[in-house]
């Protein structure tokens, strides 16, 4: 049995992560490497598949960029820069609940 069988815990569906992981890789500037193309290309997928979280759907509003035409620059010059900025005004804790937010 594995981790989560054994602490009695839903396996996660990880696929249900990439549009985080797709956000990260490119506003961290993490090398594109053959798996973390691979990732953030899922991830861009999915969200211009409009399966992202709502925080996410709140920056792309906010930047003025269509989810279905979304590329990866935007993730790193549109994105991510706004989604860092409330850490570098006053606490990062806003741009964390804003990407874990259900609504």
């Amino acid at each position: 049995s594995g981790w989560f069988a054994q602490r009695a815990l839903a396996t996660p569906n990880l696929a249900e992560l990439l549009d985080l992981v797709a956000l990260g890789t490119v506003a961290d500037v993490v090398p594109l490497d053959t798996n973390n193309r691979i990732l953030v290309y899922q991830g861009l997928h999915r969200i211009r598949a409009g399966k992202c979280r709502p925080g996410i759907r709140a920056l792309l509003e906010v930047a003025k960029r269509d989810a279905r035409q979304l590329v990866a620059s935007d993730l790193g010059f549109a994105l991510g820069p706004r989604l860092n900025a409330a850490g570098r005004l006053d606490d990062m804790s806003v741009g964390v609940a804003l990407l874990l937010s259900d609504d």
